[in-house]
């Protein structure tokens, strides 16, 4: 990818990416993706760009949105340890 998110950036997709709203979004967009998919087999050569093109759009924000719930639950996670040891202590 060619721009990178900044911290606050990639937490809004975290954010996003647990909430239903975001968890259809992101249905949306992995069955619009499946459909680019499919149409990239089919297409001539000068559609076959511009299909490629949206497909690849869809696969960085999905990533962004995996990215972004990855490091949410590991902070959450490292948030859980830290408050499991001092309890424990």
């Amino acid at each position: 990818m060619g721009y990178s998110l900044t911290e606050e950036e990639l937490h809004f997709f975290g954010r996003v990416s647990r909430t239903p709203e975001g968890r259809k979004l992101i249905d949306i967009l992995q069955k619009r993706q499946k459909v680019y998919d499919y149409d990239c087999r089919r297409l001539d050569s000068s559609a076959l760009s511009r299909v490629q093109g949206r497909a690849l759009e869809i696969e960085e924000l999905l990533e962004l949105f995996e990215q972004g719930h990855k490091k949410i639950a590991k902070q959450a996670s490292a948030l859980t340890k830290k408050i499991i040891q001092t309890y424990d202590t």
